[in-house]
């Protein structure tokens, strides 16, 4: 009787533990939603897209955030995740696995068949204030880290690279307070051991720093050089830098910056030279009353004007992104009625590729574009997400052949 019973008891034992593999996977898993033609994942409560980036294998992973509810709460310290998940040139997503540190505002890049994260979020235990970087192996496997420590009037960092030998080249982040001018010294170009020892510094007075590359052994990188039009810096010139390994450096290019015109919003440069220009133009019809005229215009590389559209000014345009044949695609805020993705031809014409109704009703699931990706030409990979009215989200793929 009593062999029977520990028979029993580890039918149940072993029941038991193949309900939680199963759990585990199945809460780790993209799911194939209805209309097949996304995937889905729902892990934890929140989900951000952190990371896409091409493998040292040459296959496409995705980098993503899963949160519990209330996870700044004591309670919940150490729970986030990073989860890594692999694409291939169908669209097919699938769990790899879960890296074993998180990072909240991570800069995810591969060099030397490994791969190197650092994270932007700043770290402060018994006063003293860093960033962290992870080295991951070709297998996603923690392989070292080390501390990035902040230098005096700089905040994290803009940029990073990596040589051959293992050393860390880093851009940081310059930080002052607008009315404390004198506290701008510029930005620095940083050399750290693969252990994190710092090598060399040297500073850009004045300057914000961008776009760091390594070839062989020089490296390039793009300076702003800032001019004091009281009470706030502006960009002045616009300087291509390079250096070696020891941090010698020479400008090699300066340009003058020509302010654009303050009705322009932002610019979009295509892949044929031309460029998209966001024109808002605002002003007083009386003292009481203010009215705004939108514009969005197609200009050629002469700067001519190819076509030039009005749509209303309760329309917000967001991440504008050029496609390789010289369109560009962004998505599209109609208040309060739709959200949408956008493709813009070279001949003005627009067509929507995915939309959403835009709805503050709490009381139903809604839907919110994340980002979206141009990876080969008429093949755009978007993300998106679902809230539903408990707060809880999912993180949506979707493949789109335009």
């Amino acid at each position: 009787m009593h062999h029977q019973k520990n028979k029993l008891f580890l039918k149940a034992l072993s029941i038991t533990i193949l309900f939680f593999c199963n759990y585990n996977s199945n809460a780790q898993a993209w799911i194939k939603s209805t209309d097949n033609n996304s995937w889905y994942i729902h892990r934890q409560f929140f989900h951000s897209l952190k990371s896409i980036i091409k493998g040292v294998d040459s296959n496409m992973y995705v980098i993503t955030s899963h949160r519990p509810d209330s996870y700044w709460e004591k309670k919940n310290e150490g729970k986030s995740e990073l989860l890594v998940s692999r694409i291939d040139e169908k669209g097919n997503i699938s769990f790899v696995t879960i890296l074993s540190q998180y990072a909240n505002r991570p800069v995810l890049k591969a060099f030397n068949n490994k791969y190197y994260l650092l994270d932007k979020e700043l770290q402060n235990i018994k006063k003293e204030f860093y960033r962290n970087c992870f080295v991951y192996t070709a297998k996603w496997e923690l392989e070292s880290q080390f501390k990035i420590d902040d230098l005096p009037h700089q905040s994290g960092f803009t940029d990073f690279t990596v040589d051959k030998e293992g050393s860390v080249f880093v851009l940081t982040a310059p930080y002052f307070i607008d009315h404390k001018q004198q506290d701008f010294k510029g930005a620095y170009l940083v050399k750290y051991s693969s252990d994190g020892a710092m090598l060399n510094k040297v500073l850009f007075d004045k300057c914000y720093l961008s776009d760091l590359t390594i070839a062989g052994d020089s490296i390039h990188f793009l300076a702003q050089q800032q001019k004091l039009v009281y009470p706030y810096y502006n960009t002045d010139s616009l300087l291509e830098i390079s250096s070696d390994k020891d941090l010698n450096y020479s400008v090699t290019a300066r340009e003058k910056l020509i302010p654009k015109d303050k009705k322009t919003d932002r610019e979009v440069l295509l892949a044929d030279g031309g460029r998209v220009v966001f024109i808002d133009s605002t002003y007083a019809l009386s003292q009481n009353s203010w009215t705004s005229v939108f514009k969005i215009s197609l200009l050629d590389k002469q700067r001519h004007a190819i076509w030039t559209i009005e749509p209303s000014n309760r329309w917000f345009y967001l991440k504008p992104k050029p496609l390789s044949n010289g369109n560009f695609i962004t998505q599209v805020d109609k208040r309060w009625d739709s959200t949408c993705l956008v493709l813009f031809d070279k001949a003005g014409n627009q067509r929507t590729i995915k939309s959403f109704v835009m709805n503050a009703d709490t009381r139903i699931d809604r839907y919110s574009f994340v980002d979206y990706f141009e990876i080969n030409n008429n093949e755009i990979w978007l993300f998106y997400k679902k809230e539903s009215p408990s707060r809880e989200e999912e993180l949506y793929f979707e493949r789109i052949l335009l």
